[in-house]
């Protein structure tokens, strides 16, 4: 009889067990499809982090880019006027050095 017991008590501690085991593989499914929820989730994310990282690097370049294309403007501006001025004060001079001759003229006719 004392056998029956202990054979009774094994195979309810057996059931107990594989249930118990049933619902820990259970779990562990619930535990893993999250996992790969997150993992699926995060790599999105990452994804979008290196894309913007991406645009803002071509973004950096093409903003170097600008800078250098405007002071090479500026100088050749810079340049341009410089030649403008050379040549407004040539000329300025040129329209003195009439003027003076002019005036001369004049005087000496009078």
């Amino acid at each position: 009889m004392e056998n029956e017991k202990f054979q009774d008590l094994v195979i309810e501690h057996l059931v107990r067990l594989s249930q118990e085991m049933t619902e820990v593989k259970q779990e562990l499914n619930q535990v893993k499809d999250s996992v790969v929820r997150i993992e699926n989730d995060h790599g999105a994310k990452i994804n979008v982090f290196f894309d913007a990282r991406a645009v803002q690097l071509d973004f950096n370049q093409e903003q170097k880019e600008f800078n250098q294309n405007q002071k090479e403007f500026n100088q050749e501006q810079k340049d341009f006027n410089q030649r403008i001025e050379k040549k407004v004060d040539y000329i300025k001079e040129k329209v003195d050095s009439l003027d003076r001759e002019f005036e001369a003229k004049i005087r000496r006719v009078k």
